[in-house]
């Protein structure tokens, strides 16, 4: 935390960077899912349950999507200390989710969402392997972080009293 940060009250939690590995094996699980769904599922709804998936999944669980839970891995909401909700799932998910949308334009959508795809994907990688604390855009937009599921977060009564309140 910079000193700026400590000045300002910022109550922010930095927990220990979970291993890249789980978390990786965690996004594949999650991408079969989507994958899975999209070829059992008619084409319109299956691509509408595929993003809404994305964008809802470490809602899910105590902040764990299925495949967060099976990489052993959780979201936490760097502000609270609790497990991530569906508001910060979404946001932290958009980018991936909005790269999926693409699909639906006529024509040229297939081409964009692989080239698109790639460049989030790669992008999203290179900022969690690279930050001290395996953050990513959508963590930095949602103030999360994915940890270890191991390490212990504060209790939800704690972690109210810990919220700086708005004046």
């Amino acid at each position: 935390m910079s000193d700026s940060e400590k000045e300002n009250g910022d109550k922010r939690t930095y927990y220990p960077k979970a291993d890249m590995v789980h978390r990786s094996v965690a996004r594949l699980v999650d991408v079969i899912i989507v994958l899975v769904a999209v070829a059992l599922l008619p084409n319109t709804v299956s691509w509408i349950v595929g993003v809404a998936y994305l964008l809802l999944a470490d809602g899910f669980l105590e902040g764990q999507s299925p495949g967060k839970r099976l990489g052993g891995v959780k979201v936490v909401n760097r502000r609270t200390r609790c497990k991530a909700l569906y508001r910060e799932s979404i946001i932290r998910n958009l980018p991936f989710a909005i790269v999926l949308v693409l699909v639906f334009l006529p024509v040229i959508g297939w081409i964009l969402f692989l080239v698109a795809g790639l460049f989030v994907l790669a992008f999203e990688l290179f900022m969690a392997w690279s930050d001290r604390f395996g953050l990513r855009i959508g963590d930095v937009l949602a103030d999360t972080q994915v940890v270890d599921a191991s390490v212990p977060i504060a209790d939800p009564t704690v972690a109210k009293r810990a919220v700086p309140t708005t004046s």
